[in-house]
């Protein structure tokens, strides 16, 4: 897994990802240090991320490295449906996906990281 602190207009992002695309971009709460060196692998997803927040980039196309149990990755796949600028409600998204009574699974998933095999620790 690769690495990158950038800045953004929400604060820092913590941008983790490989060869098979991003895994997770967070806002940090801490003061890293801004990556002065960008991993081939991130550069796609931070130059996209740069475009849309200028305004310039309504739709991302990479490829995205989610790793989850099935039901989160059905849900994640079912956010990037949401056409820019609209929001759904966690039991639209529940109905969409096919179990209305999953609304709180929905929400859980939303709300979840992509594990991933990154340990920051050596």
């Amino acid at each position: 897994m690769e690495i990158a602190f950038v800045q953004t207009p929400l604060g820092i992002a913590e941008i983790i990802g490989d060869a098979e695309g991003p895994t997770g971009v967070t806002l940090i709460d801490n003061n890293e240090p801004i990556s002065t060196f960008i991993p081939a692998v991130l550069t796609t997803a931070i130059y996209q991320l740069k475009e849309y927040f200028e305004g310039a980039r309504t739709t991302f196309n990479l490829p995205l490295k989610l790793t989850g149990i099935p039901f989160q990755k059905k849900v994640w796949k079912t956010l990037q449906e949401i056409p820019f600028g609209s929001t759904i409600s966690y039991l639209a998204l529940s109905k969409t996906i096919g179990d209305f009574r999953a609304v709180r699974a929905v929400a859980a998933a939303n709300g979840k990281k992509s594990t991933m095999d990154y340990n920051p620790m050596p």
